[in-house]
């Protein structure tokens, strides 16, 4: 019994997560999920750099300066 119960929690677990993490528009009505940050442009002496996040559920990205 206990083997059946820990399959059928990794059967949720697993599609829970793949929701959360699928591209869909009306997900993010709530916001975004962010995931961890890139630095897409470094910094230079001169410029600024730029970090970029990417929503998790649809693909949508936010920056800031670096």
């Amino acid at each position: 019994m206990k083997k059946s119960f820990k399959i059928l929690f990794a059967i949720l677990l697993v599609s829970t997560l793949v929701c959360a993490l699928a591209a869909c528009n009306n997900q993010c009505a709530d916001g975004h999920l962010y995931g961890p940050s890139q630095i897409t442009t470094p910094a230079t002496c001169t410029t600024e750099g730029v970090r970029t996040y990417t929503c998790l559920r649809c693909g949508e990205t936010r920056t800031e300066a670096e």
